[in-house]
């Protein structure tokens, strides 16, 4: 009988100092910190030059490229074929501030070429395809987006590599030995092509992620 009480006091002793199966659960100031969201890559230390064509560049390809770069902390240079402001299809205006002949390639660590109907009327453009030529033996990161992947195409980048580009242009990448893909975005190695407008926020993603891996 006494052995029964002292099991009851015990047992009673535990409950009033909350052992049991409860103290397996912690209480709400012993719960960890709940998870961050994982910051976006830095990229405070890299320098990203657009190029566009003086009228008619895609604002999608030039603005949401842009917003995510700059997001990420890299520093963004726009370039065309000439200086001055610049208009998209949509009516997006910004500053051209070099014209293609006054780029430095070793003061960037990545070029984008924004596509748009401008830019068709300069695919065979000599001075855009030496700039990708020159990035290209650069080892610098090369991207571009809708009909702009032809600049690459036609700079021999992408013979034997893995690339997409506006369906109205897979012929010539093909022609050029591109092996085409339709994909929004293609990744491969440091060239990153992509088909549209609707690809933009993608690309510029995929920008930011190759240029933090550098």
């Amino acid at each position: 009988m006494k052995r029964v009480i002292a099991v009851f006091i015990i047992g009673g002793l535990l409950v009033m100092m909350g052992v049991g199966c409860r103290s397996s659960q912690p209480s709400v100031s012993q719960l960890p910190p709940p998870l961050q969201p994982a910051p976006e890559p830095t990229l405070a230390e890299k320098k990203v030059l657009l190029v566009a064509a003086p009228e008619k560049f895609r604002d999608e390809e030039l603005a949401q490229p842009r917003q995510i770069l700059t997001r990420a902390g890299a520093q963004v240079s726009i370039a065309s074929l000439r200086t001055g402001s610049i208009t998209g299809t949509g009516g997006l205006s910004v500053q051209a501030e070099l014209t293609v002949d006054q780029i430095t390639v070793d003061d960037y660590d990545a070029v984008v070429f924004v596509g748009g109907p401008g830019m068709i009327q300069y695919l065979d453009n000599t001075k855009l395809i030496d700039l990708a030529k020159k990035f290209h033996q650069a080892n610098k990161l090369i991207a571009a987006i809708c009909v702009a992947p032809v600049i690459l195409a036609n700079a021999g980048l992408l013979k034997g590599r893995t690339a997409t580009v506006w369906e109205g242009k897979r012929a010539v990448l093909e022609t050029k030995g591109a092996d085409y893909v339709d994909e929004p975005v293609v990744v491969a190695d440091k060239v990153i092509t992509a088909n549209g407008p609707v690809a933009a926020q993608e690309f510029g993603q995929a920008i930011v992620k190759a240029l933090a891996a550098r």
